[in-house]
């Protein structure tokens, strides 16, 4: 690609931003003129005006930069039953030894009657609720939680729901130095996103 540039100017510097919408793949064949920037140094106006993720960043400081990209088409893959686009974790140690973890999962749903957790050891459930509304959790034969779903609405585009749970066990009280080794649940579907 040939940058646009300024006829008989003595000093010239821009920034390049390459987003793809869609499902490609991007690798840098070769550079001129160009140093790789991370995406959050590009001003306000560019990062402002993407309408997809930006997969690449640069600035240049001289005029006629070069940039050769080999593109890749990745193959797309339905996700027929469900797919957990956010889980928010937060956990809680006391002094005692208590640990309570506050699990919201935010997640799209088809078919899926429930949501497995392989809960840690020793962990019992304190509350669950779906899209705020109690709801009472059931076990499978391997000991995993099913956490009941729904069906979301909307046709091509689901919406997303949320499903809550609180999770509790004890542990042998905090020493005055030491670490504390903490699991969370492992969900039977993929999440695109983890904040703990």
């Amino acid at each position: 690609m040939v940058l646009p540039h300024c006829l008989g100017a003595l000093r010239e510097h821009g920034w390049l931003a390459v987003e793809v919408p869609g499902k490609l793949r991007l690798d840098e064949a070769a550079r001129r003129d160009l140093a790789a920037v991370d995406a959050r140094q590009l001003p306000g106006e560019v990062a402002a005006s993407a309408v997809s993720p930006i997969l690449k960043a640069y600035r240049y400081h001289r005029p006629s930069p070069e940039l050769q990209l080999r593109v890749e088409r990745l193959p797309e893959e339905e996700l027929a039953e469900g797919a957990i686009d956010r889980i928010d974790a937060l956990t809680v140690l006391s002094p005692e030894g208590k640990l309570l973890t506050e699990l919201r999962i935010t997640l799209r749903n088809t078919l899926r009657p429930s949501l497995a957790l392989a809960l840690p050891a020793a962990t019992g459930v304190r509350s669950a609720l779906l899209d705020g509304v109690p709801v009472t959790p059931s076990q499978d034969e391997r000991g995993r939680l099913l956490l009941p779903l729904k069906r979301s609405r909307g046709g091509e585009r689901l919406e997303p729901f949320t499903v809550e749970v609180v999770l509790e066990s004890e542990r042998a009280p905090l020493a005055l130095a030491g670490l504390a080794a903490m699991d969370l649940p492992a969900p039977d579907l993929p999440a695109a996103a983890l904040r703990w």
